[in-house]
């Protein structure tokens, strides 16, 4: 789904399973897909290590790069940013530390990053995330349509039983 993750289908994995299956292939975070009419409906964030959840959010929809057109492409000199939306800075700074990439409040220039994940206020939902190729414009990965931020207080850590 992101540029440069893994796809895992869960099955009937619970949970902690998941985050076991993250760790045995070396990733720090985990993005687990929730299901709502056969489409993505609630996406958490989930550190590997500490498991715990680091952002969740209502999505409106998804439309994939190859529903776009185009193929999607991993990062490369990426960023992550956010345009306008106060709302989306606690989103974007949680995918940063997942993807391991900086984070702006701004726009980035092509002169510096090659791709980035921006974020962006939206007309009639809470904002987008796109990932771009900053020179050309062109999408490299998925657009995201946030319809809302959940909140993650109080969520603890996902225990072995």
């Amino acid at each position: 789904m992101l540029p440069g993750s893994a796809y895992v289908n869960r099955g009937k994995m619970s949970l902690l399973e998941v985050l076991l299956e993250a760790s045995s292939r070396g990733a720090s975070h985990a993005l687990v897909v929730n299901v709502r009419k056969a489409n993505p409906g609630r996406l958490d964030l989930y550190d590997v290590e500490t498991r715990s959840l680091r952002a969740s959010f209502v999505c409106l929809g998804v439309k994939l790069a190859r529903e776009m057109g185009v193929m999607a492409q991993p990062l490369r000199r990426a960023v992550v940013a956010v345009e306008d939306g106060e709302e989306l800075e606690s989103l974007a700074k949680a995918l940063a530390e997942a993807l391991s990439l900086p984070f702006v409040r701004e726009r980035p220039k092509a002169t510096i990053y090659a791709t980035a994940a921006i974020l962006s206020a939206g007309r009639g939902y809470l904002g987008a995330m796109s990932f771009l190729d900053l020179a050309s414009g062109e999408p490299v990965g998925p657009l995201i349509r946030v319809k809302r931020l959940l909140p993650i207080g109080g969520q603890g850590c996902i225990e072995r039983s």
